[in-house]
């Protein structure tokens, strides 16, 4: 749910609408390393045993990487019967047409795949928290800026500007926009260089 809510128009696009389909790939993806959702680079607010929020993030080389091995996914539901050939192909169709939303992720930058905060758990300075930690985990792995997107539509804008980061591109392509619901898409960066230690 926390990764779904980042970009549910473009989740809702790439999957079909099948929220079932996304979720075994997410789930499949988290226990694989190699994987664009994996755990291993997830870092995860717990209070008890609530998941509040989650970061998942990593450098543009890596980001790039884990996207080519990410594959293996897809092969895993498809010989597990959890997909179709046909499904698959689909997805191939709409992650192309979707690739032209996202901007090039430079290598020594880090791209913050997902930050979200549970409802009932948000206004508690939880996602603060969450960027701060990913912008410290940014300047030890030496990355010069850190990068996300979301959708224009998303309230977190504002967040994320409060927290200093600029809206560097604002991307959108016609087909999606017109007739699949997905609105616009904001390329928010943070120079690390000029910006004081948190």
């Amino acid at each position: 749910d926390l990764v779904f809510s980042t970009a549910r128009a473009i989740y809702g696009y790439l999957f079909g609408h099948d929220r079932k389909f996304f979720n075994v790939f997410i789930r499949r993806s988290w226990m694989d390393a190699n994987s664009l959702y994996s755990m291993a680079d997830t870092t995860v607010a717990i209070s008890g045993n609530e998941t509040m929020g989650i970061e998942l993030g990593y450098s543009g080389d890596r980001y790039y990487k884990l996207r080519k091995t990410s594959a293996s996914i897809s092969k895993g539901m498809l010989a597990s019967n959890e997909t179709t050939p046909e499904d698959l192909g689909a997805i191939a169709i709409r992650s192309y047409k979707n690739d032209f939303l996202t901007p090039r992720v430079p290598n020594n930058a880090y791209y913050i795949m997902a930050l979200s905060v549970k409802e009932n758990c948000r206004g508690l300075g939880l996602g603060a928290k969450l960027l701060s930690n990913a912008i410290d985990r940014a300047r030890k792995d030496g990355c010069r800026t850190l990068h996300l997107d979301v959708l224009s539509d998303n309230p977190a804008i504002d967040f994320y500007e409060r927290m200093g980061l600029t809206c560097m591109a604002e991307t959108t392509v016609p087909e999606l926009c017109q007739h699949h619901g997905v609105p616009a898409q904001h390329r928010m960066v943070l120079n690390l260089e000029n910006q004081a230690t948190t």
